[in-house]
């Protein structure tokens, strides 16, 4: 079978009755989108990962961003739009008018059909730790050019 012939799964979330859209599963570009887009908020996550100690386990991950969420509804609605291949300022727009209760199962669902076993996820994590880790390193050893001149940084 050739890779552009695997389905890729996509379940439905009703709004109402009449009304549903379809999401699938977030993959790595995906979520790196969404760390580039949303960084600030990815680094706080997770930050409340690491520090909480919460495990890389299914619920434990779910929780997490059940919290989250309410601080970072862009956030959310960025995950929506882009798990319903509608990633766009009306996408992302709609899904955040979505009702809770919409926004919660649509996360779940994405959730679940990204992540389909807590070994995937501990991989993702791995991946993402050594990312980051990379990104604070360069971080780290750029230099913040001084505002008087001098070579050196009020910040340093």
């Amino acid at each position: 079978m050739k890779l552009s012939q695997i389905p890729i799964i996509r379940e439905s979330i009703e709004v109402r009755e009449d009304v549903s859209f379809d999401v699938r599963g977030i993959n790595l570009s995906v979520l790196m989108q969404l760390m580039a887009g949303h960084a600030p908020m990815a680094a706080i996550l997770w930050r409340k990962l690491r520090e909480d100690d919460a495990t890389l386990q299914t619920d434990d991950v779910k929780a997490m961003f059940a919290e989250i969420s309410f601080q970072f509804p862009d956030l959310v609605a960025a995950v929506i739009a882009l798990a319903a291949d509608d990633y766009g300022k009306e996408g992302i727009k709609t899904a955040r008018q979505l009702p809770v209760d919409v926004q919660t199962l649509a996360i779940e669902t994405i959730f679940r059909l990204s992540f389909q076993s807590d070994s995937s996820l501990e991989k993702l994590a791995s991946l993402a730790a050594k990312a980051i880790q990379g990104v604070t390193r360069a971080m780290e050893m750029a230099q913040i050019p001084s505002m008087d001149g001098s070579g050196v940084s009020a910040a340093a």
